[in-house]
């Protein structure tokens, strides 16, 4: 968005996040997991326990179904992707990028995310030009399983452009 404007003319971020540090157990949890675990996220012995906990409030409403499906795609990452992907969260901080952030961009977050708080998403909306933000009531931090209707409702308001 920064770099290259013109690749990404009116971006739509999901649990955008400007700066998210560790906590400590994540951090520890990233770095001890990721090295000494093999395969993938499924075998992890506590994990649907932990999704439930992070994830579950979001798909309360919904048919087990969802919950399942999520569960279901999610356990196929690799323990060693996830925990480097987790520790990369670690070391950024966008602020001071986003000023110069000028195309349209949609923040969309569920209000009962706890990966991406929408504290998140307000410090990440404060530093851009324009900051169309949606917050979903109900919705946790993956509204793709979650509330895909909503999230599809959403992109296509933002990307059809309006009539005179």
């Amino acid at each position: 968005m920064h770099q290259r404007p013109e690749r990404l003319r009116a971006p739509l971020l999901q649990g955008g996040l400007a700066l998210r540090p560790l906590r400590p157990v994540e951090r520890l949890l990233g770095r001890e997991l990721g090295r000494i675990l093999p395969g993938f996220t499924a075998d992890c012995p506590t994990r649907e326990k932990v999704t439930f906990k992070v994830n579950g409030a979001g798909f309360k409403d919904k048919n087990e179904s969802y919950y399942r499906y999520f569960l279901e795609n999610t356990g196929r990452t690799p323990v060693k992707a996830f925990a480097r992907q987790a520790l990369l969260l670690d070391h950024v901080d966008l602020r001071p990028l986003l000023a110069e952030v000028k195309q349209p961009c949609l923040l969309f977050c569920g209000d009962l995310d706890v990966v991406a708080r929408p504290i998140h998403a307000e410090i990440f909306a404060e530093g851009l030009a324009e900051r169309p933000r949606v917050v979903v009531e109900g919705c946790g931090h993956v509204p793709g399983y979650s509330h895909p209707e909503v999230l599809a409702e959403v992109v296509r308001q933002f990307l059809t452009p309006t009539e005179s």
